[in-house]
């Protein structure tokens, strides 16, 4: 038997004058820093003069390699095929197992839900493109009552509305239809498809187009629109499906909550029982009509500063209007400016724009109210700045058969919109600016801008829209003044090396659009199953973060404090590529203990298969923090153990966090494994998503036995981590410091202040596991003691009194 035994050091602390970076011992890497304001909105350059609160300790990670003789044939030949493919969704701690048994192959779903028969005959009403998410919506569901509703509404839902309805019930989270607000209001699901269908019939610019056949599983619709393409020269062109149910069909906007049931005691959020796309359209209610304005303002008019009166008075009904125009558009990224006529001849976009700023012709400033917070209230408050701009124009051209996203750049502090057309793929830039009437804005000031990414003349930073399925869409390199725009290459580990998946980095920039360099939040961002962050970022700006992930906590772990990433401005075109060590222990992950039962195999079960990780959290900036999941497309690590009978009784007992095996291949890539199964009785292979801390695996895979099969027996295993045990003993300490370990020798020892000087530094000659340190000659105050044995080291803090 080989073993192979590799040491795995914890974070190393260096600490140089007053800085302080965490490295691994084996490879260089970018040095992080802290970076410590009064204020993090303040700009400031002190860095933080003390060591990390730093809890790592020396784990040791063993390898073993069994040399196993075998009578496998060379020529592996096929003798039972598997006569499926399967897929499914493992969250952290789910298994699949199979068990094999005279070449018949047997999947045990027990540590695996399976839906029940009326959930399955509800989803195979709706297209087939939709049952596999679906499937996993119900069963990230865990109320009957919930599961109920969501299975009589697919069942009432008319088939024409059906794919709609039930892309809504799939994507839209969780959190937002179980809200109290919402949760009794799921039949609008239904109304908010036959008002699209219902505002289609009376609108020039866009058609829908049903794909496929409604009484087969293979079914989509989707919208196509009228480009106007030279001075009398027109196309029709077809949008992705995809954009029309997610930001058409979608009730949900963004940091709004999603309900239709009034709520008369907020101050913030009124609906008068309507959903926008209702109360936008037809304006319905008399007592709140958003029609009256009744708002003067005095307005620049030219460039000498010449001043005209502007009146808004009243404004038509979006539903009215938005049937004069013939095309959505002339593809001519322009300016139209504030409170002109409508008219037939102009585009969707220009009439649509104009509405929205004469809607809101006095910036909230100016106005001195508060600001309401969702499309019905804004329309009807009639004030706001650029989030209810943003609000309101996502809700109006929604409602108008517009796919348009909303879009934000919080470190900059702005938000807009981008609408598609079906071109080339492609988001074109489009917002309307509110306050038309507002007597501090210049002439332009109310304006529609859709000129190509909003030409500000500032370097934005993070710049994401907002998917109503919970989500982020990264779209900044769209708004790098300086082209290409720099990219950021972010890997988080642990103190093994290994990759830590669902880190939610919240990513700090340098704001210069005020010509003053304050440090503000840029957006969300998270890491995939490798630990990586992979993102365009602006240029001629500093990056810092915050890192929150729910088996460590939130780091740094003082509120006033930021990791430095990129300390000089970044440049165009350049990458930054940085590894950063978790400061804190590694989660326990499944540790295996393997027997040497010897096989007397023939064959083998061959599994071939693709991983692939599922990105899941709570989108902090969503108003009903709302969870999302997040396909990435990045590959996904699992493990497979060979279990006995009795170790796969034991296993389905207790779980994966302590697996007894016979065998275990560790953190496999997709691809193809052949596993040795026992000649005679069962083997039980179970594959496991232990490997990841968080996110989900998606798994598409197939089974055969084989004969032969030349197999990789080089089996990692992971055994228990040492366990360190150090205690320093009086905390705080007056005159002595007694250090006392269980099992290894301590063999340097280091005091350091809080400005990060060593005060003390001790050879431990004695070679004993205790060792007393006499203190009196130390100041009181706050200390560190890094402790070196030949096994690893660790930091503690002790007091002086």
């Amino acid at each position: 038997m080989k073993r192979k035994i590799i040491i795995s050091c914890l974070i190393v602390l260096f600490i140089s004058g007053n800085k302080l970076f965490a490295q691994q011992e084996t490879e260089a890497k970018t040095t992080i820093y802290i970076h410590k304001a009064n204020n993090i909105s303040e700009p400031s350059g002190t860095l933080i003069s003390s060591p990390l609160k730093n809890t790592d300790e020396s784990i040791q990670e063993v390898d073993l390699q069994w040399d196993v003789s075998h009578p496998f044939q060379n020529t592996p030949s096929i003798v039972t095929k598997a006569n499926y493919t399967n897929k499914r969704i493992l969250k952290p701690g789910e298994a699949l197992i199979f068990e094999v048994e005279n070449s018949q192959i047997t999947e045990d779903s027990s540590l695996f839900e399976l839906l029940p028969a009326n959930i399955n005959a509800a989803i195979a009403r709706v297209p087939a493109w939709l049952h596999y998410d679906l499937q996993f919506k119900f069963k990230m569901i865990t109320q009957s009552s919930h599961r109920t509703k969501m299975v009589d509404l697919l069942n009432n839902t008319p088939k024409q509305y059906l794919d709609e309805v039930a892309f809504m019930l799939t994507y839209l989270p969780y959190e937002v239809l179980i809200d109290g607000r919402f949760i009794n209001d799921w039949d609008y699901l239904i109304k908010n498809v036959e008002l699209i269908y219902t505002y289609a019939d009376s609108l020039k610019y866009v058609r829908l187009v049903e794909k496929g056949d409604t009484n087969t599983n293979d079914w989509k619709t989707t919208t196509e629109y009228k480009i106007k393409t030279g001075s009398s020269t027109f196309i029709w062109r077809e949008i992705d499906p995809y954009y029309y149910y997610q930001f058409i069909v979608m009730p949900k906007l963004e940091q709004e909550g999603l309900y239709v049931t009034d709520n008369a005691s907020s101050v913030g959020q009124r609906t008068w029982g309507y959903g926008w796309r209702e109360y936008l359209w037809f304006d319905p209610d008399t007592t709140h009509s958003y029609r009256p304005v009744n708002i003067s303002g005095y307005k620049e008019v030219d460039a000498k500063g010449n001043k005209g009166t502007i009146t808004i008075d009243t404004i038509p009904r979006l539903g009215e209007i938005m049937q004069m125009p013939e095309y959505l558009w002339n593809q001519q990224m322009t300016i139209y400016l504030f409170n002109r006529d409508f008219d037939s001849a102009q585009s969707a976009l220009d009439v649509l724009g104009n509405w929205c700023s004469r809607c809101i012709p006095m910036d909230v400033t100016d106005a001195n109210d508060y600001r309401p917070s969702q499309p019905n209230h804004i329309a009807w408050k009639h004030i706001g700045n650029c989030h209810e701009d943003a609000l309101l124009v996502a809700a109006a051209a929604r409602t108008s058969l517009i796919p348009l996203m909303h879009i934000g750049d919080f470190c900059d502090d702005h938000v807009w919109g981008m609408i598609h057309d079906g071109g080339d793929n492609i988001w074109h830039h489009y917002e309307f600016f509110r306050g038309g009437c507002s007597p501090s804005r210049p002439y332009w000031w109310g304006m529609t801008n859709m000129q190509e990414y909003g030409h500000y003349g500032w370097n934005s930073s993070l710049v994401q829209g907002y998917v109503p399925d919970g989500r982020l869409f990264n779209v900044s390199d769209c708004y790098s003044e300086n082209k290409p725009s720099a990219t950021l290459n972010l890997t988080i580990i642990d103190s093994l090396g290994k990759p830590i998946d669902g880190v939610r980095v919240n990513l700090y920039s340098t704001n210069t659009q005020y010509g003053t360099e304050y440090k503000l939040s840029a957006g969300y961002l998270w890491t995939n199953g490798q630990g990586n962050i992979t993102t365009p970022i602006g240029t001629g700006k500093k990056y810092y973060m915050k890192i929150y992930h729910p088996n460590y906590g939130s780091f740094p772990v003082e509120s006033n404090q930021i990791f430095v990433l990129i300390n000089s401005n970044t440049v165009a075109g350049k990458a930054y590529d940085i590894t950063f060590t978790m400061p804190s222990k590694p989660k326990a992950r499944s540790r295996v203990t393997s027997n040497s039962n010897t096989f007397d195999a023939e064959k083998s079960l061959k599994i071939t298969w693709s991983a692939k990780n599922i990105t899941t959290d709570k989108n902090p900036v969503d108003g009903q923090s709302s969870t999302f999941y997040e396909h990435t497309g990045t590959d996904a690590f699992v493990n497979f153990h060979i279990l006995s009978e009795e170790e796969m009784n034991a296993f389905k007992a207790s779980g994966i966090t302590k697996v007894n095996s016979i065998y275990t291949f560790y953190q496999k890539r997709p691809g193809e494994i052949s596993i040795p199964v026992h000649k005679t009785g069962k083997t039980y292979i179970a594959l496991t998503n232990d490997f990841n801390y968080k996110n989900f695996v998606e798994i598409a895979y197939r089974t055969d036995i084989v004969n032969g099969a030349e197999f990789d027996l080089s089996i990692e295993n992971t055994e228990k981590d040492n366990d360190i045990s150090v205690n320093i003993y009086p905390n705080p300490a007056e005159n002595q410091l007694t250090i006392e370990s269980a099992n290894y020798i301590i063999n340097d020892i280091k005091i350091i202040d809080v400005s990060g000087k060593v005060i003390k530094h001790i050879q431990n000659k004695s070679q004993l596991p205790q060792y007393h340190i006499d203190v009196n000659d130390i100041k009181k105050g706050i200390y560190f003691i890094s402790l070196y044995s030949d096994k690893g080291n660790t930091v503690k803090k002790f007091i002086k009194n």
